[in-house]
């Protein structure tokens, strides 16, 4: 659904991956790089730019509106509703990770603390590629968080903040934490494989030659890989039936079903 983003001007609501204030070095930096690459839109109708709206796709939106009055507006949208009547089950909702900056829910994959040099290493490729964004407003960066677009965001709440901000809305399911206080998304989890199998060992050089694979040890011993139905393949230091047990209790508890949403895991 196409959301009033000021003056009449609009964007998918559906896309929306991130919002950032407008005043920190780091969202500006953002907005010099879309211009670069021809994928900024200003959306502010002459007025000043408030926000900065990073949709799944990599474009940029610039909004003469707060990024809490934006938020507010996505988050009371029921999709499909031209009411805005609130929905609780349908709702599109962006999370506060902190400054006014937000998220959204639906798109998160994983959450990893950002001390491992896999964490920086994630960090570091996805600069390379365009796809990281700083949420931090010019403050320390406490967790990184992989998206199922396969962008990467930089969070100034640790994972632990981060994670129970996500699981107290009803609207999504539950982060689990699969060892070092990082965090896996229950719900995309298609299967998990014991990391010293041949096959295993194959899934994990595919995934990191596609630039899909998630380090989540935290610098231990890989004892179990998850495979997402993002298609992204995520490292853990729980041996497999541990993580198998953690998601089976967390899917009994959500009464969810494992469905893959249409998509090949590999």
């Amino acid at each position: 659904m196409l959301i009033n983003i000021g003056y009449d001007n609009s964007v998918e609501s559906d896309l929306v991956a991130v919002t950032l204030n407008s005043g920190s070095t780091h969202a500006k930096n953002m907005r010099m790089g879309a211009e670069q690459k021809g994928a900024l839109t200003n959306a502010t109708a002459g007025h000043k730019a408030r926000s900065v709206i990073v949709l799944s796709t990599n474009q940029v939106f610039l909004s003469s509106l707060q990024t809490t009055t934006f938020t507010a507006r996505v988050n009371r949208r029921q999709i499909g509703d031209p009411t805005g009547e609130r929905n609780s089950s349908n709702n599109i909702t962006l999370i506060n990770i902190g400054y006014d900056n937000f998220m959204r829910g639906e798109f998160i994959a994983a959450a990893l603390i950002p001390d491992s040099s896999h964490a920086k290493n994630i960090r570091h490729e996805a600069k390379e590629k365009g796809t990281l964004i700083n949420a931090t407003s010019g403050h320390r960066t406490r967790s990184v968080i992989v998206l199922s677009t396969n962008q990467v965001v930089l969070c100034s709440l640790q994972t632990t903040t981060f994670a129970a901000r996500v699981n107290k809305s009803h609207r999504h399911k539950t982060l689990i934490n699969i060892g070092y206080d990082n965090f896996l998304r229950g719900e995309f989890v298609a299967g998990t494989l014991v990391a010293d199998s041949t096959h295993a060992t194959k899934t994990r050089n595919e995934a990191k030659e596609k630039g899909i694979l998630i380090n989540a040890t935290s610098g231990h011993k890989t004892r179990s890989l998850a495979v997402m139905i993002t298609k992204q393949v995520v490292l853990c230091s729980l041996r497999s039936p541990t993580l198998s047990e953690k998601i089976n209790k967390y899917r009994n508890k959500q009464h969810i079903d494992p469905g893959n949403d249409g998509q090949d895991i590999m």
